[in-house]
Formats: C-alpha cells, sequence, structure tokens
C-alpha cells in the first residue's frame, strides 16, 4: 500500500524549471493583462448600464454611476500594473545574467 501511495506522490512531484526573475515579472504582467481585458468587457457593460439608467430613480442611478467608476479605477489600476511588471521584466532582461 505504501508503495502506491510514493508512486502516486511522485507522479505530482513535478519539478518545474527554475524562473529567472524577469520571466517571473513577465509572466506577472501576462496575468495583469488578462485581467485588463476582463475588467475593460466589465466596464462596457457598467457603461452600457450606467447608459440605460435614464429611466431609474436617482439612487439607482448614482449606484450605477458608482459601480462604473469603481471598474473604471480597476482598469486604470490594473493598466499601470501592467505597464509597470513589462518594465521591471525589460530592464531585469537587460541587466541579468544570460
Amino acid at each position: 500500500m505504501s508503495q502506491v501511495v510514493e508512486r502516486i506522490m511522485t507522479l505530482f512531484s513535478v519539478q518545474l524549471p527554475p524562473w529567472r526573475p524577469w520571466q517571473a515579472a513577465l509572466a506577472l504582467a501576462a496575468l495583469c493583462f488578462v485581467l485588463l481585458a476582463i475588467a475593460r468587457h466589465r466596464l462596457e457593460i457598467a457603461r452600457e448600464d450606467y447608459a440605460n439608467a435614464y429611466f431609474y430613480s436617482p439612487s439607482q442611478k448614482n449606484r450605477q454611476r458608482q459601480r462604473r467608476q469603481r471598474w473604471q479605477d480597476r482598469v486604470r489600476l490594473l493598466l499601470v500594473c501592467t505597464l509597470v511588471l513589462l518594465a521591471l521584466a525589460g530592464g531585469l532582461y537587460l541587466i541579468g545574467p544570460r
């Protein structure tokens, strides 16, 4: 029984290749870019909802405006994070050992 458990554990203990710092920064930038695309889509939905809020009560309009502003803030934050991580990855690539 213990040999079966050991064999199963060795199947799942896959060693990942070591990542260089610029590769890790580039991977995080790619993740931020994917999150940016999702946030842009959600921002467009919030904009449409706000544009259709003409017949809503003032409190609902205010809620839609706040929702749109939250998504807009998230898009800006993710854009800045993506650009900073890309710059960091480029800098680490240029100064790092090859």
